[in-house]
Formats: structure tokens, C-alpha cells, sequence
């Protein structure tokens, strides 16, 4: 499925969305061999290779895997425990609680 690369560099860990937007613009991304330059570019992780600063990603895109979300009732109200899981380690990233 094609997502913006701006996304995918983010979600791979290599920096945020604004800075992935700065990488793009800079000319320091490649799909398939390709420099792109321009802001909205798609790329298919399953299919492209997406290369920033010469270091192919789809490699960290497969490691990861979706944060899952749990609702639990408590007493003290209802907690919303988000978990994102990757093959290596597991860890929490947040816990909210009194949401109503």
C-alpha cells in the first residue's frame, strides 16, 4: 500500500515528519534509484526501495509492527494502554487514564 514518504521515513525512526520533509526537499531520499525532491511523493515499502541518506529503510518498516490499543475498565475509571510491539523488544508508550 503507498503511503507518503514522509510517513514512512517517520515511522522507520529516522526522524520526524517535518524533518523527513526537509530530507525530501534536500534531495537526500531515493525511491528505486530515483532522487525525490518534491513534498507528497508516494512509495510502497513492499514493493520500493526507499533509500535516506544512502540507508535503505524498508528494513526498519518490516521490524514494526502497529500500535495496539487496549480499553480496560478500572475502578478509577476507563484506561487506554497503547502498546507498540516490534519483533526484537515489546514496551508501553503511553498510558492514559481518567478518560471518560
Amino acid at each position: 500500500m503507498q503511503q507518503r514518504l514522509q510517513k514512512l521515513i517517520s515511522t522507520a525512526g529516522i526522524a520526524s515528519r517535518r524533518h523527513a520533509e526537509e530530507l525530501i526537499t534536500s534531495g537526500q531520499v531515493n525511491v528505486n534509484g530515483k532522487i525525490v525532491t518534491e513534498l507528497g511523493a508516494k512509495a510502497d515499502p513492499a514493493t520500493d526501495h526507499i533509500k535516506v541518506k544512502g540507508r535503505l529503510i524498508n528494513p526498519l518498516l518490516r521490524r514494526l509492527k502497529f500500535t495496539n490499543c487496549v480499553r480496560q475498565t478500572q475502578t478509577d475509571g476507563l484506561k487506554l494502554l497503547c502498546t507498540r510491539v516490534a519483533i526484537s523488544r515489546s514496551a508501553a508508550c503511553s498510558t492514559l487514564s481518567g478518560i471518560r
